[in-house]
């Protein structure tokens, strides 16, 4: 069973997830470009005013616990989640878990609909992908 996430932890995991899975070419994110993305006033809930070093405070919290590593060697450190990995995800799985942490509570349908976006997701394809993170109590 996964540990419970601060909402900003989940709000910065769910951002960094969002973008790998819609970037034409998906690339590490920058501290400024996750801050951009967990303040974003479209498909966001709640809507948040984050800075600096709140969200880089959370960007180092979830490195430790696994779920992000930092890539250096370039002019700015770069962030990129590593859930494929920590949390044993398929592709719709993650999509539907990037839906729930940047929008929280949904129904299936809500979820389905709104992870589409980042990966397709038919009716059945879904509900296997749920029942599999409920599964293992990613989620209720």
């Amino acid at each position: 069973m996964p540990e419970p996430l601060s909402v900003l932890e989940r709000r910065v995991l769910g951002v960094l997830v969002e973008k790998a899975l819609t970037a034409a070419a998906p690339e590490p994110l920058t501290l400024n470009a996750v801050v951009l993305g967990a303040n974003q006033k479209s498909n966001r809930d709640p809507v948040l005013t984050l800075e600096e070093p709140e969200v880089d405070d959370a960007l180092e919290r979830l490195q430790r616990k696994g779920l992000v590593f930092r890539i250096t060697g370039g002019r700015v450190e770069r962030w990129r989640h590593n859930l494929y990995d920590a949390w044993n995800v398929s592709k719709p799985e993650l999509a539907l878990l990037a839906e729930l942490l940047l929008r929280g509570p949904q129904t299936a349908a809500e979820a389905r609909a709104r992870a589409s976006r980042m990966e397709p997701l038919d009716h059945e394809t879904a509900a296997t992908a749920i029942k599999s993170l409920a599964d293992r109590a990613f989620i209720v």
